[in-house]
């Protein structure tokens, strides 16, 4: 959940809280001026208090409950945006462990597309993770090529390792030299 969202929420909460405390003084007010004791009609008044309390009751426990559940969302696309991290990160420098072999290995982008259609991550982020999940597309085509037979030699290293490393320093900014270090 971005900072604006956040704010977004509790700006609701807040003005929920306000309206809540706003309709308390009227509701006070209506009480306190309205009720005399030679004219008093005690049904009546019973009966405004209950309605009061209940309208107030439901009101602010559905506040509490979609504040309660915006916080929960939010945790649980944190975790899922930390998980799918981690993921690409395996996926990743394994693909980057694999272009440097001498066999014929098709790079499957599963988890690649489905960080894009989370979208959890950036438009810069989720723009060059499109591209690398084409270029891995593009280098399992020519893979098949190769395998029966046609002399087309595989350019597409350059390029993968290069999208590779470019979707990763995107990923983790500041674990830059440990993405050189692997490669």
């Amino acid at each position: 959940m971005r900072e604006s969202e956040h704010s977004e929420a509790n700006q609701r909460f807040l003005a929920a809280l306000i309206f809540l405390v706003l309709l308390f003084v009227v509701f006070s007010l209506v009480v306190f001026l309205g009720y005399n004791d030679e004219n008093s009609n005690e049904k009546f008044w019973d009966w405004l208090i209950a309605v009061f309390g209940t309208l107030v009751s439901f009101i602010l426990g559905l506040t509490a409950g979609f504040f309660h559940l915006n916080r929960q969302n939010a945790a649980a696309r944190r975790r899922r945006k930390d998980h799918l991290r981690n993921l690409l990160k395996v996926e990743l420098k394994d693909s980057m462990n694999r272009s440097t072999e001498n066999t014929l290995t098709y790079i499957q982008p599963l988890i690649l597309e489905e960080a894009v259609k989370s979208g959890l991550f950036c438009t810069d982020l989720t723009t060059e993770m499109l591209k690398l999940a084409k270029t891995y597309h593009k280098y399992n085509d020519h893979v098949t090529l190769r395998a029966a037979g046609e002399p087309k030699t595989i350019e597409l290293l350059r390029s993968l390792k290069s999208d590779t490393d470019e979707v990763l320093k995107k990923l983790y900014p500041d674990h830059d030299d440990s993405v050189h270090a692997s490669s």
